[in-house]
């Protein structure tokens, strides 16, 4: 494989798709200064950036040995979810004990995916921009991997990282009204599995930490960042967050969802009709 360097990792390419790594390159530096800008967030020691053509060799040549011991002694565990995410997924991030990795399709294997859950969620069009997006968004997976974060924000801070990468909000704002029609909060502090059998509700899941990481950064400018390298564990996170909006910190998860939902809606209705 060739490889690239950068100032925070190495890009990993087959030469027949040096053209994708062209893409991937300097999306990776813009992200990683933004990345660190943004969320103060330390740099990986250990961070590979892959343009990856199937999911068994991302997993086989970004792990490291023992890893991969590991990995084939428990296959049949994890290779069926591998597999099945393939289908739908641009790209990934892993850590592999200190190693942190991303892989990114190249253009010809996303246009090959199923794109029809993503058409409903991101407002991106061009190949070019859907590269660009993907390689912000996974390579704030692989800054955050590592901390407690509660499940709200394991989406909500790469997807909302993406809209500052491209200075413009790149979610779709009809996923708003599915998201506002969520009535349970239970699952802000799961991350739930990828679920294709109910569409609607996967969107709903998949961008309701957008939009509340959005709100937050919008109503209370660096709340977030303050916590990222604080908190000791998700629950902790997620209760100086809801002090931070100025309720108790004992409110129960629903409840906090159920007080917050109307403040969305009021905060993001005028910009939306605009």
């Amino acid at each position: 494989m060739l490889t690239k360097s950068f100032q925070a990792g190495t890009l990993y390419f087959h030469p027949a798709q040096q053209k994708a790594a062209d893409l991937v390159f300097p999306a990776c530096l813009k992200s990683v200064r933004l990345i660190r800008q943004l969320w103060e967030l330390p740099v990986p020691p250990d961070l590979r950036v892959y343009v990856m053509t199937s999911w068994l060799q991302f997993f086989y040549q970004a792990a490291p040995w023992i890893h991969r011991i590991l990995q084939t002694a428990s296959f049949p565990l994890w290779a069926p979810k591998a597999s099945r995410l393939w289908q739908y997924a641009g790209g990934w991030a892993q850590n592999f004990g200190a190693r942190s990795t991303v892989g990114i399709k190249p253009p010809e294997l996303i246009e090959q995916s199923d794109l029809s859950l993503g058409k409903r969620i991101f407002t991106f069009n061009h190949i070019n921009a859907k590269i660009e997006n993907l390689t912000c968004h996974e390579l704030t997976h692989a800054f955050s991997l590592h901390l407690p974060l509660p499940g709200w924000l394991k989406e909500g801070l790469p997807t909302y990282t993406v809209d500052r990468y491209f200075d413009r909000p790149t979610i779709r704002p009809e996923t708003l009204d599915l998201v506002l029609r969520l009535t349970d909060g239970g699952d802000l502090l799961n991350s739930k599995p990828f679920r294709v059998k109910d569409p609607d509700r996967t969107i709903a899941r998949y961008v309701q930490g957008y939009w509340l990481t959005r709100w937050l950064e919008e109503t209370r400018p660096g709340l977030i960042r303050s916590q990222l390298n604080s908190s000791h564990t998700a629950n902790e996170f997620h209760r100086n967050i809801v002090e931070g909006c100025g309720k108790n910190s004992s409110v129960n998860v629903l409840d906090f969802w159920n007080e917050i939902r109307p403040e969305i809606a009021s905060h993001f209705s005028q910009q939306i009709q605009s």
